[in-house]
């Protein structure tokens, strides 16, 4: 008799283990991109579809992480390729803090990176961004 519970409880045991397991694994893909994997089908996401939900909130996320400045390829291409207003005003406004917060250690805006800070502000502008956002 015990050998008909024994093939059952190892059975249950490998579920149970499993389910465990799982748990496990979608809470780290649930937090924000901690695991490998979401970031990269994010950042995909964004650069592939131009999804503006996403990039805002990578955005943000990088914004209070005090790591803006890492948005400026993805800025660039949702300016760029998607046309996204909000991108335009965040390349400019990740070209002027990134002088700004080195103000400090003096150094000054170059002509080039001030000139085109100027232009996607523009044109941010232009393509309807509210600035008081």
């Amino acid at each position: 008799m015990k050998k008909k519970f024994l093939p059952c409880i190892i059975f249950l045991s490998i579920i149970l283990i499993s389910c465990s397991c799982k748990n496990d694994e979608e809470e780290v893909c649930l937090s924000y991109h901690s695991h490998p994997d979401s970031y990269i089908k994010d950042a995909e996401c964004i650069l592939t579809r131009g999804d503006t939900a996403l990039y805002d909130s990578f955005f943000d996320t990088y914004a209070d992480d005090g790591a803006v400045d890492m948005m400026l390829p993805f800025a660039m291409i949702m300016a760029n390729k998607f046309d996204y207003n909000k991108a335009y005003y965040d390349v400019y406004y990740i070209l002027t803090n990134l002088y700004f917060n080195f103000e400090l250690y003096n150094f000054d805006i170059d002509s080039t990176t001030q000139a085109m800070a100027k232009e996607y502000y523009t044109k941010a502008i232009e393509k309807g961004y509210n600035i008081e956002n």
